[in-house]
């Protein structure tokens, strides 16, 4: 991996490169190589204390063969809009895992996933892709999440739960099996 390079702009942008800068302690071949708007959603001022880190609008930027890119904003259409915008343009997007997180054996994680500080995924759980876990999220085993869902901080999603595509799931809820 060269440069990861977050698109869209407001305060989960910044949030997401406190863990990209985690990750970077963690392991120096991880570089960060800044924000990129998209159509509109993220200039300058959305960064406010790392403004400086902004390049330009996602449009105008060629990214090199080991570039890669995480999305920066939570709700779930945009997150879809830019995952399908990235992946048109055949840009790679890793899952973003901070390292305090914790992942079973045998669950599965698709592309473009970031799991916030204390995430934990029990075994044999099926993620899809384009999803973000936000701090505290436990996911019981053999759960099933789809796509482009904003899993707020402390929620709770129980053994044998399925989850949609583009949910919101408020801060502190338990999901529980049918």
């Amino acid at each position: 991996m060269n440069r990861i390079f977050i698109v869209g702009g407001d305060g989960l942008a910044r949030e997401v490169y406190s863990y990209i800068d985690r990750m970077m302690q963690a392991d120096e071949k991880i570089q960060f190589g800044g924000f990129l708007g998209h159509n509109g959603y993220g200039n300058p001022e959305n960064y406010k204390e790392y403004k400086e880190l902004y390049v330009c609008d996602v449009d105008g930027f060629v990214f090199e063969e080991n570039d890669c890119a995480v999305i920066g904003v939570a709700k779930p259409a945009i997150r879809k809009s830019i995952y399908t915008y990235l992946k048109n343009r055949c840009v790679k997007m890793p899952n973003i895992i901070d390292p305090s997180c914790i992942l079973f054996p045998h669950s599965v994680l698709g592309d473009g996933n970031i799991l916030a500080i204390r995430t934990l995924i029990s075994t044999n759980v099926h993620i899809g892709n384009g999803n973000l876990f936000n701090g505290g999220v436990e996911v019981g085993h053999d759960a099933i999440i789809g796509d482009f869902n904003f899993i707020s901080p402390n929620v709770r999603v129980l053994g044998n739960v399925k989850v949609g595509s583009e949910n919101i799931i408020a801060t502190s809820s338990v999901l529980l099996p049918k």
